[in-house]
């Protein structure tokens, strides 16, 4: 998989050192599939200026995002990390199957114009 840290977070050493430690985890729920996909990790303020790390999973030309808190990351419980890598890897798949249903419907329905 390829993995990008955004200059935003790059920038915060600490903060780039746990998304870092976080992508083997991310690579396990994703499996045989992370040839085909991005992640993109950046930084992203709270509206109280809190740290939160953003992951942006990018592929199939569809996109999904989650925001996690630092100590979701550092969290000694895997399971609740693993649980929410899938919930925003299932989004992409979603999303990926939507944009591939509508290119299905707009080629039927230009076959049967045919």
């Amino acid at each position: 998989m390829k993995v990008e840290l955004q200059p935003e977070l790059a920038k915060r050493k600490p903060l780039a050192e746990l998304a870092e430690a976080a992508t083997p985890v991310l690579e396990e729920e994703i499996g045989d599939a992370e040839a085909q996909v991005t992640a993109a990790w950046d930084f992203q303020p709270d509206d109280q200026g809190r740290p939160l790390l953003q992951l942006t999973l990018a592929g199939w030309s569809s996109q999904a995002a989650a925001l996690f808190a630092p100590a979701e990351l550092q969290s000694s419980d895997q399971d609740q990390v693993h649980w929410r890598f899938r919930l925003v890897w299932q989004d992409l798949l979603n999303r990926a199957l939507d944009r591939q249903i509508q290119k299905l419907k707009v080629s039927a329905a230009q076959s049967q114009d045919d």
